[in-house]
Formats: C-alpha cells, sequence, structure tokens
C-alpha cells in the first residue's frame, strides 16, 4: 500500500490478530510512519482501533465514537 506513496492511508484494526510480537513490530513501524518519516511527509493516516493501546502514540488527533456518535475529539 505504500509503494505508490499514498496520501491518505486507511487502516481498520490493523493489530487485530497479530502476536505479541509481530504486535509491537508492526505498531513500530506504524509509529514511524505516524511520526513524520522522511519518505512519507505529508502522509494522513487514519486509524480504527477498539483499544487505545493499538495506536501510535505521536497522533497529533483522536476521535471517539460512542454509540454511532462522535463523543470525544483532542
Amino acid at each position: 500500500a505504500l509503494i505508490c506513496r499514498p496520501n491518505v492511508l486507511l487502516l481498520d484494526e490493523p493489530l487485530s490478530g497479530l502476536d505479541q510480537r509481530m504486535r509491537a513490530s508492526y505498531l513500530a513501524l506504524l509509529e514511524s510512519l505516524a511520526c513524520g518519516d522522511a519518505a512519507f511527509p505529508h502522509l494522513t493516516m487514519l486509524f480504527v482501533a477498539h483499544k487505545s493501546s493499538d495506536l501510535p502514540s505521536c497522533l497529533n488527533r483522536h476521535a471517539a465514537l460512542e454509540h454511532g456518535r462522535l463523543r470525544v475529539i483532542v
């Protein structure tokens, strides 16, 4: 998905189904992309996750849905 150098990357539960080791490795890769990887300086990433621990720590905007409604934007 990154070979074409997209402007937007949609990730729906990207860590689900991975064992702990692969989960940590893949999260590190996602964090490097989300935190301003020089190869993708203008990449917008949209993550869908049920647990906040599945999100990169450096995201600059967060939103939460509750019962289908947008409740929190940080």
